[in-house]
Formats: C-alpha cells, sequence, structure tokens
C-alpha cells in the first residue's frame, strides 16, 4: 500500500471485514448516505479502538500511490459500525467506482496494519444513459416468458480493473419472485430485482441489482443474456460500466441504448402452460418446459439466432417523475446453486423417486441423453403420503406437478421459478436416471456455515439450531417472507423471528433491514404489527451499530405511534379503525386454534395490542435520543410510562397473577386470561417490581404447556427467561415429548418430514400450511437471546451482557457472529461447579452474569485468579474486556 504504511511500526493486526452500508460487496450503494464498518483485532487483553484513519482512492493505483481522494486523519472514537464522513457525497461521483482502507489505534496509542483496500461503486443515480425497458414483440405472442441476448466485445482488457452490470425488471409483484436470471457466458450471475417497494411520498421503487462481473467477462467476445418472465408491465433494463485502471470509464452496454445489439425471443411456447401450480394468491405457473423448442445455447458465444429471434421492442420509461424511481437494491446477490440429491430409487419402468435429503427453495435439473422426443411426468412435494408416494397437493394448496418434454439427444435443461419441495417423482422416463443426471437448483444467497456454531450436551438442541441454520440458508432470496412455497409474503411478526434467526447464525443486517424498508409502506393491517415495527426497526440499530434505517424511517415510525392515541378515560389504546371507521384486524396469534380462547369479538382494549405498543414507544424513547431530539424522547418516555400504569391498573389481576384478555367498549374487564395476554405484558415489562414479575412468571409455568403458535411461543419464551425461569423454559424448549398432539419443538420436528423450519406443531395442524417457514426458526434465536443470554446492550455489540439460564443442561458451547467480530460462550456445569469461557473481540465489552450456586461458596475464580465482582441478585457482575476469559 501507500509508502507511510509500509514504513511504520505497527502492534496490532490490520482490520477486516470491512463493509460499506453494511454490505461486504457494496456495489451501486447510494454516495449521499454511505456508512463504513470493521473488524478490529488484537491480541492485547482488553485492548479497544480508540482512533481511525480511512482513505478513499479512485483506483487500486491511487492508494499505492497516495493519491488519496480523501484522508480522514485520524478521528478519535471508538465507533466502528455505521460511520459517516461528513461531506462525503459532495466528493464522490455516480457510478464510480472506489477504494477504501481503514487504519486503527488502540488503548496504548499503537497503530495497526492497514486493511486491505476493498472496492465500491456508487449508484448510478442520473448516469443511466437510457431508462426505458426492452422485451420481445408481444404483437403475435403471449410474451410473458422472452429470452434475450446480446454480444459484447473487451478489446482492451489488460486495462480493465473493473466491470459491473446494474439490471433490473418489472414486474416481480404477479409472480412475487424475480423476474430475470442473467447470465454472462452462460454463467449465472444474478436472479433479479427485488420486489417493489414504495418511498415516503408513495412513489413507486423499482430495484436495479448492480452486480460485480469483472471475473466472468472474458477478453475478446462475450454474451449477456438473460431468461425473463412475468405477466404484467415486462420490461427488462440493464447497463454495463467498464471502470478503466487509468479513472476513465465508459458505459459499454446500456439495453435501451443499445437496442439494436439485443436480439429477443418469445419464449412463452417453451415455458407455458397455461396451468397454475397456486390456489390464487399469486401467479405461479407451472412450467411445461419443451426443451424441443428451447433455443439451446442461446447465452454462449457462436449461438444463431434464426427463426424466432428479433430486435427487442423498446417499452416505457421506468423511472417517471412522480410515479416510479429507480432505486439500487443494498443486498446480498441470489444465485442458482446445484446441489446433489440424496437418493433416488427407480420403483417401476421409467418411475423413479427423488429425495433431496433437505426441502429447498429452487427447481430441478436434468443433465440427460434420450434416443427420441419424450415427455416425462415430474411431480414436486414438501412429502410423501401414506402410500409412499409424492404428496404433489401440497398442504399449501399448490399442485406441484409438471410435463417436461425432452428433445432426442444430449441436453441439459432445468425450470426457472421457485418450488419449496424436497420429493421428485418421475414418470414415462424412457431412460435410467442417476444422480449424476439430477440434480437440486437452490435459489438463494451465498451462505456461511462456518460463522456460526453450536455443540450442546442435549440432542435435541442440537438438531434445532442445525435445523434453523439450514432453514436459513435455503430461504434466503432478498426479503424475508412467510412461507415461500406458498404465501411468499413478508410480515412484521414473521420478519421479527426471521431477523433474530439471521443474527443467530450471520449477524448479518442487511436481508433484514430490506425487508423493514418493504414493509413500511406496504404493511400489514394488523393492530399489533404496525407497532410491532417500530421495535423492529430498533432491533436493527442495536444489533447492526448503523442509525441509517432509524434515521429514514424515523419520520414514519413516529406517524405510526401518535396513530396509537389512548383513550382519555382509561388511557388504554383501543383497537384503532380505518378510514371508512371499519376496526382494523387483530390476530393475537395465528392459526386461531393456537390464541388459547383470546377473546378478541368481546375486547375492545387488548391486552396484546397495548403491551406491544408500550414496547414500541420505549422504543421510540431511545430512536429519538440517538437523532437527538430529547423533547420526544421525554415524550414517548411518558406515554410508555403512563401506559404500563394503566394497564396494570385495569388489566392486570392481583388474586390471579394474570392479565386479562382486555376490557369491552364500556371498560368492564373479559374473563378470560389467555397465555398471550399474560406472556406478551410480561415480555414487554408490563409490572410493578420484581415480586410482580416473579408472579407473572409462575402465573405461565403453572399452565404447563406451550398455548400458542410454534411462532407464538417465541413471545412465551421472552417472558419466562425475562422473569428468571430459565430453568423451566430451557426445559420447556429441550422437551423429547413426541406424542400427537404435542406441543414441543421435538415433535415438529419429527412430524411431517420437516427438514427446514415448521409453520405449526404438527402435521395435523398444518391444514393449508408450509412445511417450510422461517418464521417458525424461533428456537434458534431463543438458544442465544435467552437460553446462553447473549445480547447487545449498546449498539452494534460495543458493549453486549451474557446472562445464562441453562437449565440441568451440563455442556453447552456457541460462536456467534457480529458486526465486532465473533463472540464464543461455553458454559459447564454440575452439582460442584459452574464454569464458563467467554470470547470477546476487541473493541467491546462484556458482561456476564454468573450464577451462584445454590448452597456453594461464594468463590469466584476469573482466569485462575480468586476475584472480587459484586454479586447482583443471584449473580455474579463480570464486566470483562476483549480477550479469553474463564
Amino acid at each position: 500500500m501507500a509508502a507511510d504504511m509500509a514504513t511504520a511500526s505497527f502492534s496490532i493486526a490490520a482490520p477486516d471485514g470491512l463493509k460499506v452500508n453494511m454490505l461486504s460487496e457494496a456495489y451501486g450503494v447510494p454516495k449521499e448516505s454511505l456508512s463504513f464498518s470493521w473488524v478490529m483485532h488484537s491480541g492485547e487483553v482488553g485492548d479497544i479502538q480508540t482512533a481511525y484513519r480511512i482513505l478513499i482512492a479512485q483506483r487500486r493505483s491511487d492508494v499505492q500511490d497516495q493519491s488519496y481522494l480523501l484522508d480522514t486523519g485520524w478521528i478519535a472514537t471508538d465507533e466502528s459500525s455505521g460511520v459517516t464522513i461528513a461531506g462525503l457525497d459532495a466528493l464522490l461521483s455516480d457510478n464510480e467506482l472506489y477504494y477504501w482502507a481503514v487504519q486503527l489505534r488502540n488503548k496504548r496509542g499503537a497503530e495497526s496494519v492497514w486493511s486491505d483496500a476493498v472496492p465500491f461503486t456508487t449508484a448510478i443515480g442520473d448516469q443511466w444513459e437510457q431508462t426505458q425497458g426492452i422485451w420481445c414483440d408481444t404483437q403475435h405472442g403471449v410474451g410473458d416468458y422472452c429470452l434475450l441476448r446480446s454480444e459484447f466485445k473487451i478489446s482492451d482488457g489488460e486495462d480493465v480493473e473493473k466491470i459491473v452490470l446494474s439490471a433490473t425488471a418489472t414486474s416481480p409483484e404477479p409472480t412475487r419472485q424475480y423476474v430475470s436470471e442473467l447470465m454472462i457466458n452462460g454463467q449465472c450471475v444474478g436472479m433479479i430485482p427485488a420486489r417493489l417497494g414504495r418511498s415516503a411520498g408513495g412513489e413507486q421503487r423499482i430495484y436495479y441489482h448492480t452486480l460485480d462481473v469483472t471475473e466472468t467477462v472474458k477478453g475478446g467476445l462475450n454474451v449477456l443474456a438473460a431468461i425473463n418472465h412475468t405477466t404484467e408491465d415486462r420490461c427488462f433494463l440493464c447497463q454495463m460500466t467498464v471502470f478503466y485502471k487509468n479513472g476513465n470509464k465508459s458505459v459499454l452496454l446500456n439495453s435501451a441504448r443499445d437496442v439494436a445489439q439485443f436480439s429477443a425471443m418469445d419464449a412463452t411456447p417453451v415455458f407455458s402452460s397455461g396451468r397454475s401450480l397456486m390456489r390464487g394468491e399469486y401467479v405461479c405457473e407451472a412450467e411445461d418446459i419443451n426443451a424441443a423448442l428451447y433455443p439451446f445455447g442461446f447465452e454462449r458465444e457462436g449461438f444463431v439466432g434464426g427463426e424466432g429471434w428479433s430486435t427487442p421492442c423498446l417499452r416505457h420509461e421506468l423511472e417517471v417523475e412522480h410515479e416510479s424511481e429507480l432505486v439500487p437494491y443494498e443486498g446480498g446477490r441470489v444465485l442458482r446453486f446445484l446441489q446433489d440429491i440424496a437418493q433416488i430409487e427407480q420403483i417401476g419402468q421409467g418411475h423413479y423417486l427423488i429425495d433431496l435429503g433437505h426441502e429447498i427453495v429452487g427447481t430441478l435439473r436434468l443433465d440427460v441423453a434420450l434416443p427420441q422426443q419424450s415427455t416425462v411426468r415430474l411431480y414436486f412435494g414438501e412429502e410423501l403420503d401414506q402410500y409412499g408416494a409424492v404428496r404433489y397437493r401440497t398442504r399449501a394448496g399448490n399442485t406441484y406437478f409438471e410435463q417436461w418434454t425432452l428433445r432426442a439427444g444430449t441436453q441439459c435443461i432445468e425450470g426457472f421459478g421457485m418450488k419449496a419441495f424436497r420429493f421428485v417423482e418421475v414418470l414415462d422416463c424412457p431412460i435410467e436416471l442417476t444422480e449424476q443426471s439430477v440434480r437440486a437448483v437452490a435459489i438463494r444467497t451465498d451462505f456461511d456455515a462456518q460463522a456460526s456454531s453450536f455443540a450442546c450436551s442435549n440432542d435435541i438442541l442440537c438438531a434445532l439450531y442445525d435445523t434453523y441454520k439450514y432453514a436459513l440458508c435455503s430461504t434466503g432470496q432478498y426479503l424475508f417472507v412467510d412461507e415461500p412455497g406458498a404465501r411468499r409474503a413478508p410480515s412484521e411478526y414473521g420478519t421479527l423471528i426471521q431477523m433474530l434467526t439471521s443474527y443467530t447464525y450471520l449477524g448479518e443486517p442487511t436481508l433484514g433491514r430490506f425487508t423493514l424498508d418493504y414493509l413500511l409502506y406496504n404493511r400489514d393491517k394488523i393492530q399489533e404489527y404496525g407497532a410491532l415495527l417500530v421495535h423492529l426497526v430498533r432491533l436493527d440499530y442495536l444489533y447492526s451499530g448503523d442509525a441509517a434505517l432509524l434515521r429514514r424511517s424515523y419520520g414514519q415510525l413516529r406517524k405510526i405511534m401518535l396513530s396509537c392515541e389512548p383513550d382519555a378515560t382509561l388511557g388504554l389504546i383501543p383497537c384503532p379503525t380505518d378510514a371508512q371507521g371499519v376496526t382494523v384486524p387483530f390476530v393475537v396469534d395465528e392459526p386461531e386454534t393456537a390464541r388459547d380462547d383470546y377473546c378478541t369479538e368481546q375486547s375492545v382494549y387488548h391486552t396484546v395490542y397495548n403491551a406491544v405498543c408500550h414496547m414500541a414507544l420505549r422504543d421510540m424513547t431511545v430512536m429519538a435520543s440517538v437523532l437527538g431530539k430529547e423533547d420526544e424522547a421525554t415524550q414517548f418516555r411518558s406515554q410508555a410510562d403512563h401506559l404500563r400504569g394503566q394497564m396494570i391498573t385495569h388489566l392486570y389481576d392481583a388474586r390471579r397473577g394474570a392479565f386479562r384478555d382486555g376490557l369491552t367498549a364500556d371498560g368492564q374487564g373479559v374473563d378470560h386470561f389467555a397465555q398471550h395476554a399474560t406472556a406478551y405484558a410480561l415480555a414487554a415489562g408490563i409490572y410493578t417490581d420484581e415480586s410482580m414479575k416473579d408472579t407473572l412468571g409462575r402465573t405461565l409455568i403453572a399452565q404447563d404447556s406451550i398455548r400458542m403458535s410454534i411462532q407464538g411461543a417465541f413471545v412465551l419464551f421472552e417472558a419466562l427467561y425475562r422473569a428468571g425461569f430459565g430453568n423451566y423454559a430451557t426445559a420447556l424448549l429441550a422437551s423429547d415429548d413426541v406424542s400427537p398432539g404435542a406441543h414441543t419443538f421435538a415433535a415438529s420436528l419429527t412430524d411431517g418430514m420437516v427438514t427446514v423450519a415448521p409453520s405449526t406443531w404438527s402435521s395435523q395442524e398444518q391444514r393449508r400450511r408450509s412445511l417450510c417457514d422461517l418464521s417458525g426458526s424461533c428456537p434458534a434465536s431463543i438458544i442465544v437471546r435467552d437460553m446462553i443470554g447473549l445480547r447487545p446492550t449498546r449498539p452494534g455489540f460495543h458493549k453486549f451482557e451474557i446472562r445464562p439460564q441453562l437449565g440441568d443442561l451440563p455442556y453447552v458451547s456457541i460462536r456467534v457472529p457480529t458486526v465486532k467480530g465473533t463472540i464464543g460462550v461455553s458454559v459447564g456445569q454440575n452439582a460442584e461447579a459452574y464454569e464458563i469461557e467467554v470470547i470477546v473481540p476487541p473493541n467491546t465489552k462484556g458482561t456476564v452474569f454468573l450464577p451462584v450456586l445454590p448452597g456453594g461458596t461464594d468463590t469466584l475464580f476469573v482466569n485462575q485468579q480468586i476475584s472480587n465482582f459484586p454479586i447482583e441478585g443471584d449473580c455474579f457482575r463480570i464486566e470483562l474486556g476483549s480477550g479469553t476469559h474463564r
């Protein structure tokens, strides 16, 4: 790197994990809202960052030559996530390549090695050459499927530093999935775009994706190709920019400007059957692929188009003032990943049963050679029926049946769209199928399975952890959704669980952040979900340390909370109504049978709704303070305190030690005490003191079962651990009861062939629900946040706490990735001793609450030394700096 970097004396390692806007691959990020994050490394115990220095240059050679666009100099702060630089946007240009590096000082003033210089590109902004969409000629056809290809040359490859492809297509809404599979020289480089969004002003947001394709492009002739499918709008737009080492750049290809360089084909006859796989919530056509009509090789050099190919039609502008805007997508890249199948069994002439081993969200690939053209039938499903056949009429209401016509000769063909399935039954196949001829195609983002780990003396907890890790991997597309094989739409409650699951395994905020951006202006019209959205934004800030989402959403969140007006008489928040005076739906839990008979009809003042609003008011207090709005913070704090007091006065029954479901319109208490009412109140901190908190916890224990859905159980466990009843909660979490009807997580995994994340407790409750639903993965975060008790207490894990409540588990060990680095916790216990090892990353501080053993001594050893830390409640409170501590 630079000369001053090479000659300095270093005592701490180079920072790594560099991210722009929380993205490891930051291509197409808005210059107006850039933030920087990194991970500090130091072998010195208790080390912290005391200052940073950031360099930004336009090309990698500029870094070596010390030709910096910006040198911040030393900035005295310990912040290392969500760091912003005042005035940076004025120095940067749209659609440009830059590199950045960071250097740190530690607590003794020693300077680190410089990080590697990491590239990023800015959003296209006003640098689009043209924004008209293109598509195949639909004058004489349907045009729902469109193939596009264009050849381009890279003649001066030695001078090229970076090539990025920015692309979008509309509309993803009818199918609730991507529109385009982008390929360069036959290699998939991305499935785009993400779902459409809305701006604060009501404009439609069309997200374009910027992808680094440098390694995919070769010197000489190249081919850009796309398979596109939608039933609405039908537009494709792309722009390829080449950045040269000498600092220049050129737009090599723009699909509208260079429409004459593209060829298009209406591929609807190749894919479309006219039959729907779905029960009607969105368009999901059966792909009756006809390989005899498929233009094999169109995505590669040397293809001759012939009949059916023509110049694409120019469509309308995708960016129109006051109607729609092109916005960069800031998230991970979705690709197609080939996976081996677990087993293939021939069960008759031309009849095969394929087991992938695990359910996937994706499609199937056949690589076969046939003596003559043949049509095979394929039945996809999540499970087998009682006769061992694929249940292709799924519980979720799909009819996963397709017919693929295979041509004579060798061919490799795969489906385009997403299905959720584990099993495939193939009939009428004229050749032998083998593990080499059949592959699964998982459509998802890349996933680092090594970033997190868990070991435990309880097999059930290990199975839960591993199952939900795979669930997060397999359901990672552009948006957290409930049931990707069925509903394919996000909800606030489902996003809560899925975000926390993501933090468990990846420490990755971008997918949750985009989902929250989407939900801000595409909300579910459910009473409690608006206030829950406030809590989700605060969680994003707490886990990431980046206030970007908080800043841009605060105004909308404030509107949500201002609409939650308390009654002037009771001080409670009544059921809200819409513009027509109709009461907004109140869910409590789903399905309805999982509500513990909660009195939704009688109640006008709901305990659950008021508890969520109280939590949201507390969150708004924190967020207002972060933004320097202290007057508003004081107001929200006062409202939260008042609401809490009124809930205890009107909704709490001291005799029963429980919260009633709600009050009627005239303020009379409903004489029913569903588990949800007490659990939500306790989880939201609605109690006067430790005695009342203890009483509420004991009330929940006395119910001796989970009376909620598999998603709703998240609140119950949050409440139990909050009240200090970890022994009971951990036993309930790890229960091995798999008897029919048991509401246990063990039963949910053993019933119904679940290999992802179940949406209900058992197959009897599935009805029209999928076996693949990441919102059923709440044990993943419960293990980390509640059983281990690992939670950030200062944004970005600058400070965190560990409060283990392991019950009688002899041993637990976990590694949790965070924006500051990986936190490790290992706990061993028996009747005589309790031992915990904690790995604290540099630039963080951890507080460990170590239980005092009943009947034991008060002797505490920290790193083999007798130590004198204070006892708080029934725990030692131990403050730790970075390093490994036992």
